[in-house]
């Protein structure tokens, strides 16, 4: 009987022993890789749950980690313009579970004329008052403030004419 069997040459040996040990290193080197890009579950873990809904850009759940404040929670889901926040407690740690819902304020629809950037209408919620327009970057560089210095609430669809100093 005469047999044929495969013999491999020592060079042979040696190119798939150099092929077994380059697919080895990297393996080790990928699975040390991954360690650091893999999520830190042990830190959610310990975050809590939270769901947004109301006068935010992305309402949903969220899951944060547990010294989230309320503002950081609002920067994160961006605020909309209408969102009232003035019963919010900003610096208040948000609970495990707890569903924030941001209700909006009625806006209401002013028209500016006379020394402003962009005269026309400007929304405003509800309730505004006169002197809280200046926080605004409306006016023009020579633009005289003094008159809306007043305490009184705007109402919806007022012509309000800002004169240019003298």
């Amino acid at each position: 009987m005469n047999q044929k069997t495969a013999h491999l040459k020592v060079h042979e040996w040696l190119a798939v022993a150099l092929l077994i040990g380059i697919i080895g290193t990297l393996a080790i080197i990928s699975a040390k890789g991954n360690a650091h890009t893999k999520p830190n579950f042990t830190a959610y873990n310990k975050g809590v749950e939270i769901l947004v809904k109301g006068a935010v850009a992305y309402p949903g759940m969220y899951r944060l980690p547990s010294e989230v404040t309320m503002q950081e929670l609002l920067a994160i889901v961006h605020v909309q313009p209408e969102a009232d926040l003035r019963r919010l407690s900003m610096e208040r740690l948000v609970k495990q579970g707890r569903v924030v819902n941001i209700p909006e304020r009625s806006m209401i629809t002013v028209h500016l004329q006379g020394a402003v950037k962009t005269p026309g209408p400007l929304r405003v919620p509800k309730g505004s008052r006169m002197e809280e327009l200046l926080a605004l970057p409306i006016f023009s560089e020579n633009a005289n403030t003094q008159g809306l210095r007043k305490k009184r609430k705007l109402k919806a669809d007022e012509i309000i004419d800002i004169p240019n100093k003298k």
